[in-house]
C-alpha cells in the first residue's frame, strides 16, 4: 500500500507541474496586449500540444493508479490541487480559441489584401519607352 502512495504522489507532482507549464503557455497568449505574431502563437501551440500529450500519459498511469487506491486517499490536497489546475486550463481554452481565430483571421485577411494589391500592381507596369530608338538604330 506505501508504495502505491508514493507513485500516486509522483504521479500527481508530476502531473501537477505538467498542467501548471500548460497554464503558462496559455496564459502567455491571452495576456499578450498586442496582437502576437503568427510565429509565437504556432510555436507556443506547438509547445502546449507536446505539453498535453505528455500530461495525458501521466493521467493514463494517475487513472489506474486512483483505481485501485482507497476512497480516504481520495482526499488528498494533491489531487484537489490537480483538479482546480486542470479547471484553470480548461477555461483558458476557452478565451484562447476564439481571440487565436480572430487573429487567423485577420493575418488571413492581411495575406489576401497583400495579394490583390500584388497582382493589381502587375496591371501597372510602366512599359518601356523608346525614345530616340531611331536615332540608336542609324549609329
Amino acid at each position: 500500500m506505501e508504495h502505491n502512495t508514493n507513485q500516486l504522489d509522483s504521479f500527481l507532482e508530476t502531473s501537477i507541474d505538467q498542467y501548471t507549464e500548460i497554464l503558462v503557455l496559455m496564459e502567455s497568449i491571452t495576456q499578450t496586449t498586442t496582437c502576437p505574431c503568427m510565429e509565437k502563437i504556432t510555436l507556443t501551440s506547438e509547445q502546449i500540444l507536446e505539453k498535453q500529450k505528455a500530461a495525458t500519459e501521466t493521467d493514463k498511469k494517475l487513472l489506474d493508479l486512483l483505481a485501485n487506491t482507497p476512497v480516504k486517499m481520495m482526499d488528498n490536497k494533491k489531487i484537489k490541487k490537480r483538479t482546480d489546475l486542470v479547471q484553470q486550463v480548461l477555461k483558458q481554452n476557452t478565451l484562447i480559441t476564439p481571440k487565436i481565430t480572430t487573429i487567423k483571421a485577420l493575418m488571413e485577411n492581411e495575406l489576401q489584401q497583400i495579394k490583390k494589391g500584388r497582382f493589381a500592381m502587375k496591371g501597372y507596369q510602366q512599359t518601356e519607352i523608346q525614345h530616340g530608338s531611331n536615332l540608336n538604330n542609324s549609329l
